[in-house]
Parts: structure tokens; sequence; C-alpha cells
């Protein structure tokens, strides 16, 4: 017996973070090899989530996933996609340093002005780092250092700084792959399930 649950999960990000790919592979397992530009998209995924008791008593989290654009000329419209969230994904590209740097200038800031305040520490975000097939393609490309502990600790520091925010892991993923894309969104959806308890 399985019972159903909704979760609304919102993803966000700089354009050309790989925000749109990691979705197509979620929902299509295939890699999306031209970019067209999102404005906004909303699709659905159920991820079953087994109840390790042996009960049978498993759960179907239906993900409705908005999609939203990265470009600043869509910030207003993206503004309407946080209300009555239950998880962020928030995405930046391995292989470009300014997407990287605008999780802390841009998209932190506006997750905290557009979050309900009431919930504002409830909701878990969880940062990915995407585009991990081209880490070893490219240079340091303006990082410092572009390996998963350099970014993990960023991570852990953005989590300290940021306190009043429940920012609670950061996962790499591949598009190109798939690596990590099923377990990015089972673990999304536990943590939004953990989050409403």
């Amino acid at each position: 017996m399985s019972n159903t649950i909704d979760q609304k999960l919102i993803v966000i990000g700089d354009e050309y973070s790989g925000k749109t790919c990691c979705l197509k592979f979620l929902t299509e397992n295939h890699f999306l090899s031209t970019y067209d530009p999102t404005v906004f998209n909303q699709i659905s995924k159920e991820i079953l989530i087994k109840n390790e008791d042996g009960t049978g008593n498993d759960l179907t989290v239906n993900l409705n996933i908005w999609d939203t654009a990265g470009q600043n000329n869509f910030d207003n419209l993206r503004q309407l996609a946080y209300k009555d969230s239950n998880i962020v994904l928030l995405f930046f590209s391995i292989d470009n340093p300014s997407s990287f740097k605008n999780i802390s200038k841009r998209w932190i800031p506006e997750l905290v002005s557009n979050l309900e305040s009431n919930l504002i520490s409830n909701i878990p975000i969880l940062i990915v780092g995407c585009k991990k097939d081209l880490r070893d393609s490219i240079s340091r490309n303006g990082y410092d250092d572009n390996s998963p502990e350099y970014f993990d600790l960023f991570f852990k520091k953005l989590a300290k700084d940021n306190s009043n925010l429940n920012i609670i892991s950061y996962t790499e993923c591949s598009s190109l792959t798939g690596e990590n894309i099923d377990k990015l969104f089972y673990q999304a959806t536990i943590q939004s399930l953990n989050s409403n308890k």
C-alpha cells in the first residue's frame, strides 16, 4: 500500500548552470544537447520512498518541480515561484566561476527576500554543482580551486554564514552521464519530508 503526498521543489541558479538539462535527464533519462533558455517550466516526477519496516506502507511523493529562468530580466517572474515551496535546489556550473560566485552574491539574497519569513529556516536548500563531467576537461578556469573538497568547504562556510537558512547539503551531478541525478532528487524528497514533520 502506498500513500501519496505533493511537494513543491523550486530550481534556481544562473542561466547555463545545468538546471534544465538535469531535469531533462531526471524525467526523460537523456541529455539535452541543445540549449533553449528557460523562462518558466513546471514538471512533475513521482519519487517512491520505500518504508524500511517491512509493512509495505510506502510513500509516493509527487514532486512538482518549478524550473526557473536564471536571467536577470526574469527576476520578477521568478519571485512568483517561491510561494509555498517545500525545498530549493540552488544550481551552479562547475565550469563557470561566475555562477559559483553568484550563489553568495545573488541567489542567497534572493532566497532571503523571497522565501516566506516564518518558514525560511525550515525550507531545505541543497546546493548543486552541475556539469561535474567538465571538471577534468578544464583548468581552474578562474577558480582558486575547483576540487570537490573546495566546493564542500565553501558549502559548509555558506551554511555557517547564513544560519537563518536551512542550507543542508552540497551535491555534484552530471546531466551528460546522469551521475547523481536520481540520488539528488531522492535526497531532496527525503529532506523535504523531514522538514515538514
